[in-house]
């Protein structure tokens, strides 16, 4: 938890003080390197590492939850983490300022790789 709480603060300080755009630049230069393919990225917000998972925000307007997690399991494999992600808990939504200043909301959830 330390481990996660560490890596939000920093990527909140970096989003705290760029613009919009550079917010979303540097979320999905994090996205390419975790989803090569470019129709694994679409609807996903940012997926943080945490313990043995991962915390992944999606936009559940574009992709449902359970697509959200059978993506993040994706990352779980590369990351010899396990083979699949399981869902853990929910976490509470939010909004997030896209690139184009445009706000959207944004559904959370925490999954372990087993």
């Amino acid at each position: 938890m330390i481990r996660f709480s560490i890596a939000v603060c920093a990527l909140l300080g970096v989003a705290a003080c760029a613009s919009p755009q550079q917010s979303q630049n540097l979320r999905d230069q994090r996205l390419v390197r975790q989803f090569p393919n470019p129709a694994d990225r679409v609807g996903l917000h940012v997926v943080f590492a945490s313990g043995r998972g991962f915390i992944t925000s999606y936009q559940p307007q574009v992709i449902p939850e359970q697509v959200a997690l059978a993506r993040t399991g994706q990352v779980c494999r590369a990351t010899g983490q396990g083979n699949q992600a399981v869902l853990a808990n929910r976490l509470s939504g939010s909004t997030a300022t896209l690139g184009n200043g445009s706000q959207v909301p944004i559904a959370q959830f925490k999954a372990n790789c087993v």
